[in-house]
């Protein structure tokens, strides 16, 4: 008999023009992802005065292989223990975080526990505060 292979798991979460506002969780306010693989991209959305009692006032991501990209979004008063906006437990990918030309207004805006690649492109962040 043969053996199947174990396909690994992929996500994909596509989030255009969208707001998040008010949300509140333990982990990511807004969005909490978690997959051993995947993808995530967000464009033109606000994330905008969501809360996580933990880690990721607007995104927490607990994936082992993953890329993060986040475009012409805003994120403004989000608030988390660690990463008002966005906190991310490892990123082990070579595609890694990409922001380009989006705002962080208020509260520190990230925290990352361990990662390769980091890319910030056209960003604008203000009165960031612990």
């Amino acid at each position: 008999k043969k053996k199947k292979k174990k396909k690994k798991e992929n996500s994909l979460l596509i989030k255009q023009n969208s707001n998040f506002i008010g949300n509140t969780a333990s982990n990511g306010g807004a969005i909490y992802f978690s997959q051993s693989t995947g993808i995530i991209e967000i464009s033109n959305s606000i994330f905008q005065s969501n809360l996580a009692s933990l880690d990721g006032g607007s995104i927490f991501v607990d994936s082992l292989n993953f890329s993060l990209s986040i475009q012409s979004s805003t994120f403004s008063n989000n608030k988390g223990r660690n990463g008002g906006a966005i906190s991310i437990s490892s990123i082990q990918s070579s595609q890694g975080l990409n922001i380009t030309t989006s705002q962080f207004i208020g509260f520190l805006f990230f925290f990352i526990f361990d990662f390769e690649e980091f890319f910030l492109k056209n960003k604008k962040i203000k009165k960031n505060k612990k």
